[in-house]
């Protein structure tokens, strides 16, 4: 049985081994603390910078390049334009009898142009760089007839479903005033070009075709061997009127407000391109129209 002091010696030499067993064990446990495990599961920053990255990717490609939705955003190809114009109102006589040229001559000296208007509501298409428009139309001529009368040496010429205003003879000069008034509902098909697209100010040319059905008759008319003043006031009366085909030329300005509104100003050429008289009048009637127009084109 050992001493206390052996047992003390002992016991210090026993200690400092169990010191150093123990510091081994903490460094092993620190080191294997230290070690990167591979099966472990990513941390809450890697997942959150995985969720950020791609979604800041996105959203700068997004503004870069123009999704197919954008498309939603264009400007409709659809428009509506409202228009109208003032105008002189001029009647072109054609005749290919040598009898009755002094007729013609006669129309033409006491016959004479006055300023009526006309409007129209368009839907206009874009296709390409041209505008092309139809809708309805109204269109108002007028002129005035200022004439003189002699007793006649002969009876008028006239049919017999026309109504005479006077039987004498008819000269250029006079005092006797009468109107010649025609209006027409018009479906025109009309083609515009705009020289200048991408501006805000620039310069476009309308052309196109209309069908004109003729809605007012209120004229009076020279007989044809310049006696009488005949009445007409239906499409049935001589010298029976017919329904036209009109030719339209606009040429003028454009500006475009902002991208809903354009107004447009031009001076307009229209032209009949058939007689407005039957075939039985041998005095060919092309009425024509020389005036301006405003108008205000809406964009969808």
């Amino acid at each position: 049985m050992l001493g206390p002091v052996e047992q003390g010696i002992n016991t210090n030499k026993i200690q400092p081994n169990l010191i150093d067993n123990k510091e081994q064990t903490n460094k092993q446990e620190i080191s294997t603390y230290h070690q990167p495990n591979k099966t472990e599961e990513p941390s809450d920053t890697s997942i959150i910078a995985r969720n950020i990255i791609p979604a800041i990717h996105d959203s700068v490609t997004s503004q870069i390049k123009p999704s197919i939705k954008d498309g939603a955003n264009l400007p409709s190809r659809l428009s509506l334009s409202v228009m109208i114009g003032a105008h002189f109102s001029q009647m072109q006589l054609n005749t290919n009898k040598s009898d009755l040229t002094e007729h013609v001559a006669l129309r033409n000296q006491i016959e004479s142009a006055k300023i009526d208007w006309s409007g129209a509501f368009l839907l206009d298409y874009k296709w390409n760089k041209l505008l092309i428009s139809s809708g309805v139309q109204f269109t108002h001529f007028s002129m005035g007839m200022t004439y003189g009368t002699t007793q006649a040496t002969q009876p008028p010429k006239y049919d017999a479903n026309s109504q005479l205003a006077t039987n004498d003879s008819v000269t250029a000069n006079g005092i006797n005033n009468t109107r010649i008034k025609y209006s027409w509902n018009e479906i025109p098909l009309l083609i515009t070009y705009r020289f200048t697209p991408h501006k805000r100010f620039g310069i476009e040319t309308k052309i196109g075709l209309s069908y004109a059905f003729i809605s007012t008759i209120d004229a009076a008319l020279v007989g044809q061997n310049n006696v009488g003043v005949l009445v007409v006031k239906n499409k049935e009366s001589f010298p029976f009127i017919k329904n036209s085909i009109f030719a339209h030329l606009h040429l003028g300005l454009a500006y475009q407000i902002n991208q809903a509104i354009t107004l447009t100003a031009a001076p307009y050429l229209r032209y009949s391109l058939n007689s407005m008289t039957s075939n039985n009048y041998s005095v060919k009637q092309h009425p024509y129209m020389l005036g301006m127009s405003i108008g205000l084109r809406k964009h969808f």
